[in-house]
């Protein structure tokens, strides 16, 4: 699919900024100045202006990328190896053989997408034989390659998606230069590991797809969560061994979800149409916040405690008058950053930045173009939201003052994906508030880089608090906001 560069005149102006048509920052208009939404949405949707002329980055923001990218690589390359304790408890290593495949996957895949680490470094060998690959476990004797375990961490789907993104990378650009004995291994691991995610996947749909080869075993499981039963079909939970399971229900999400279909479109096999493809959009829709465009307007609230039970709430989907509608909140279940009461004891997920990314992006993998109203409503929220400084949709409160902090890094990451996919650099929110993302970032990242050259968010929730995996996060997005290095 191919979307011109475009420049967006939206709705509602957007969030605090660091654009370099604003000469300093503000509140978000329509909230309180904490993230939360005190008004109505202005869902027009977006007018498109050709930009052709608009440069990625200015001169003067390209270096200072650079230098932050430098240094942020120089952290990562002075760490390298550093296994440490019990990850579960906090004590997190960084990368390399002897450390979790969970970061050493991650940061060879942030190195080499951005040129400061070249195939032919004897580390990327080692890392791969001794982390990456004794970590790949078997299925049974007609799989020996199927899913990539941190012996820590669990999160199998995460860690393999990642993996065959890394893998598929050097599959495509390193032979010759890793080692044969271990490139000649990629393809029948890329496949065991594909094979894995189609397991993986609620309805298990690729058993019809001819592009992979699923075991027989997940006929059951295929069964039990069909189109038509289950509002989480054609999504991904955490895999096949680690799904925060809730009886027979499979719990996806639409961060799990979009790993995944990151790592299958980095792979390459799956054409237009395939069940994979086509599930995948079904729950897509499902997740979205947009009382038009879903087949299943309503659902049941789950919480995040412990076996998630339901919270009794009926789920309704954002009308187009609400703030939310367009957006995404986590799965058609639950949303990190709450819900609303919708009225006759219904409520509404609240939409959020991060998943609304991840929601889009993966609305462009499973075939949709900008024609379609899924993607013009997650849009026209993103456009209506920006902001690089926090989470849009999370809600500061006196207990919690960072609320709009959490998995700021993660969205960096997947604002540089989604945006660099669609080719778009450059965009107006109403009242005339041009954005470009990448200079933005770039003067984010920059504020907030410590001293040692990596990133660690105020806000520690889902890890962000270790430097591996915020500098991680930054380093992937940095692969998609300026040039690798030559």
């Amino acid at each position: 699919m191919q979307i011109k560069r475009l420049l967006l005149t939206t709705g509602l102006c957007a969030a605090l900024s660091l654009s370099v048509a604003c000469s300093e920052k503000e509140p978000d208009a329509g909230t309180d100045g904490t993230g939360g939404d005190t008004t109505k949405q202005d869902n027009t949707p977006p007018v498109k202006v050709e930009a052709s002329d608009w440069n990625k980055l200015s001169p003067e923001q390209l270096a200072k990328a650079r230098s932050s990218a430098d240094k942020g690589w120089a952290w990562l390359d002075a760490n390298y190896n550093q296994p440490v304790g019990d990850m579960m408890k906090g004590e997190i290593g960084t990368w390399g053989p002897k450390c979790d495949p969970a970061f050493s996957c991650f940061a060879l895949l942030a190195g080499l997408k951005t040129g400061y680490l070249k195939p032919s470094d004897p580390r990327v060998a080692a890392t791969l034989a001794d982390s990456i690959f004794k970590a790949q476990a078997a299925y049974d004797e007609s799989h020996p390659y199927w899913l990539i375990k941190s012996p820590a961490m669990g999160q199998s789907l995460y860690i393999t998606s990642v993996g065959v993104s890394l893998l598929s990378w050097l599959r495509d650009n390193a032979e010759g230069q890793l080692p044969k004995a271990l490139y000649d291994q990629l393809n029948e691991r890329i496949d065991g590991a594909v094979n894995f995610l189609a397991a993986s996947q609620i309805g298990v749909p690729g058993q019809n797809s001819s592009a992979v080869d699923v075991p027989g075993a997940f006929d059951e499981l295929a069964a039990k969560n069909s189109a038509d039963s289950s509002v989480y079909h054609g999504g991904w939970a955490y895999g096949v061994d680690n799904d925060k399971s809730r009886g027979d229900a499979r719990l996806a999400n639409l961060s799990t979800s979009s790993f995944a279909l990151d790592a299958l479109a980095a792979e390459g096999r799956l054409k237009a149409g395939d069940p994979i493809l086509e599930a995948a959009k079904t729950f897509l829709k499902r997740t979205q916040n947009d009382a038009e465009g879903t087949d299943m307007p309503r659902t049941t609230r789950i919480s995040e405690a412990e076996g998630h039970p339901d919270t009794g709430e009926v789920v309704v989907k954002a009308s187009s008058d609400s703030p939310h509608f367009g957006g995404a909140p986590y799965s058609p279940t639950e949303s990190k950053a709450g819900a609303e009461p919708a009225g006759d004891g219904e409520v509404v997920l609240r939409s959020y930045g991060s998943m609304t990314y991840t929601m889009l992006r993966g609305f462009l993998h499973v075939g949709l173009t900008d024609k379609d109203p899924a993607v013009k409503h997650a849009l026209t929220w993103l456009t209506n939201n920006f902001s690089v400084e926090r989470v849009p949709g999370f809600i500061n409160t006196e207990e919690a003052p960072n609320n709009d902090q959490m998995a700021l890094y993660y969205q960096y990451l997947q604002i540089a994906r989604t945006f660099n996919m669609m080719d778009m650099e450059t965009f107006r929110s109403a009242g005339g508030v041009e954005h470009q993302w990448r200079s933005e970032i770039v003067d984010a990242l920059a504020t907030r880089q410590k001293s040692d050259g990596s990133w660690a968010n105020i806000n520690p929730r889902w890890q962000e608090g270790a430097p591996i995996l915020a500098t991680c996060y930054v380093m992937n997005a940095f692969a998609d906001i300026i040039p690798a290095k030559e």
